[in-house]
């Protein structure tokens, strides 16, 4: 004979299950809402975000991009190219290119190719012979020519240097269209760095 409380058992039991299983139904759904939120959230910036690696970099120790150029560096001065270093070239990089031109009037100053893939920089005061022996086989198609412009504003001088992906047939003497001619296509990266220069009054 079944007595009150065991008949009351298999109601507490089911009851108890119904409240687990609704439980778990709201757990899942919670649980399914913060990973779909956590899909569509859009990556953190700032500090705390992962930073992405920086691209190739030209710098010179003469002066920061955006500065004006030593007299050292003008025509009117010692005309001596400035030291220049580059950092993080692109993987696959078979050699560089450097062009420096006069972006106030297009006029070039400065052709040099064929740098060797493990070259990191240029020295001061390069020499003007079109075969370089340092870096090694590198090729001016035209000298170092210092800032001098006539009188009024400063001019903006831009220094730019290509990453390329394959070894160029080039031949000496090669101005800036020929050179940008046959670098097409193979220009993995540039960086460029930027100097001012106002003729003296």
């Amino acid at each position: 004979m079944m007595t009150e409380s065991s008949r009351g058992f298999p109601r507490t039991a089911f009851a108890l299950a119904a409240i687990i299983c609704i439980a778990c139904m709201v757990a899942f759904s919670l649980s399914r809402a913060t990973l779909e939120s956590a899909r569509a959230a859009p990556a953190a910036s700032g500090p705390a975000a992962q930073s992405q690696p920086a691209g190739m970099t030209l710098t010179t120790p003469a002066f920061k991009s955006g500065d004006p150029i030593p007299k050292k560096h003008a025509s009117a001065g010692e005309n001596a190219s400035p030291a220049l270093n580059w950092l993080k070239p692109p993987a696959g990089t078979k050699e560089f290119a450097l062009i420096m031109e006069d972006s106030t009037n297009s006029h070039v100053h400065w052709v040099i190719y064929k740098i060797p893939a493990a070259t990191t920089g240029l020295k001061e005061a390069m020499p003007g012979p079109a075969k370089l022996t340092e870096p090694a086989g590198a090729i001016q198609g035209k000298g170092y020519s210092g800032p001098g412009p006539g009188p009024g504003p400063a001019h903006k001088y831009v220094f730019t240097l290509y990453a390329l992906d394959a070894a160029l047939d080039l031949k000496p003497g090669l101005n800036k269209k020929p050179l940008e001619e046959a670098m097409k296509g193979h220009i993995l990266a540039t960086a460029q760095l930027i100097g001012t220069y106002q003729r003296p009054s």
